[in-house]
């Protein structure tokens, strides 16, 4: 006799029935759900990237200013500064 386990779907949490036999388990219902999964976790890591790109380019643009504003020379602080304002207008910092 072959029993059967009950599973929530890790994608949209409907219960679905599995035979309880050795090996992995599944963890969607269907395939759609399994695309689903794939393709929301993929949106995640997207805009985890682009929040650290972001992060990162802030931080640069900051660096830059505070150069610009430590600096005794003026062409050093004015190369900084321009630098600065090219990646704030190209970045929209």
């Amino acid at each position: 006799m072959v029993t059967s386990i009950y599973t929530d779907c890790a994608h949209c949490g409907a219960t679905f029935t599995q035979p309880d036999d050795p090996g992995r388990k599944r963890r969607f219902c269907s395939g759609a759900c399994r695309t689903g999964a794939y393709r929301a976790r993929k949106r995640r890591q997207e805009q985890a990237d682009r929040d650290r790109q972001r992060q990162d380019q802030r931080r640069r643009y900051d660096g830059l200013r505070a150069k610009a504003a430590s600096t005794t020379y003026e062409h050093e602080a004015a190369a900084c500064n321009a630098k600065a304002n090219q990646l704030r207008d190209k970045y929209g910092l």
